[in-house]
């Protein structure tokens, strides 16, 4: 059944917006049912133009549902949809980045408002935050570019299930991770290591690694 939008005058109460869009959502086959909407408009101009706009969006089957859909709506979905296919390690690293776009945006965030400027303010500000941790430091590139391959796979999720039209992290590019310097162990720093090592088969093993160091 296709969608029939309404436009029709309210002369109910002047005060009020006098002008009414409504529609049906598709069919929902878990509801068995389908959702009656309503829009109020000051103009009749102002009316046509979200009915235009209402057209494009469910014909390329973006619902009014899943455009108003919020941020952390649509995380919930995503960890649901994947609790089965992801191993707990990798459900627990989707679980700090979407904390950290809901301390960053707030989980009533439209999913729809979060454009290419905002997804890009966020991966420059991102800061290393921890909550089990209780800890706020420097994030290092390579869990910052962590981070960022998460919001591409999150929000890429959300275009092929028809919440956005286009993923806002596509086109960021991910940091070259910062090389650190060699630490080399002290003798000092090597008998410390030793006197922790509780079994003879530890001593053994990191005195052969030592060795080959200096080798």
């Amino acid at each position: 059944m296709t969608n029939e939008i309404v436009i029709c005058k309210d002369d109910r109460d002047i005060r009020k917006k006098p002008w009414l869009v409504r529609w049906y959502s598709d069919y929902d086959p878990i509801q068995d049912s389908r959702k009656r909407h309503c829009r109020s408009f000051s103009t009749r101009k102002l009316a046509e133009r979200f009915v235009d706009e209402l057209k494009y969006d469910l014909a390329n089957g973006l619902s009014q549902d899943k455009k108003s859909i919020t941020l952390g709506d649509f995380c919930a979905k995503f960890l649901d949809a994947k609790s089965n296919k992801y191993s707990l390690g990798t459900l627990r690293h989707y679980q700090y980045t979407i904390d950290r776009l809901n301390n960053y945006f707030s989980a009533n965030t439209p999913l729809s408002t979060i454009d290419e400027e905002y997804a890009e303010q966020f991966y420059n500000d991102m800061e290393y935050v921890r909550q089990d941790l209780k800890t706020k430091r420097t994030i290092s590139n390579s869990a910052r570019n962590v981070t960022l391959r998460n919001c591409k796979t999150l929000f890429q999720t959300a275009v092929r299930w028809k919440y956005l039209y286009v993923n806002p992290f596509e086109q960021i590019s991910q940091l070259d991770p910062k090389k650190q310097e060699w630490h080399h162990i002290t003798p000092q720093e090597f008998e410390q290591i030793l006197s922790s090592c509780t079994t003879i088969s530890k001593r053994a093993f990191y005195a052969v690694q030592y060795g080959c160091v200096w080798c």
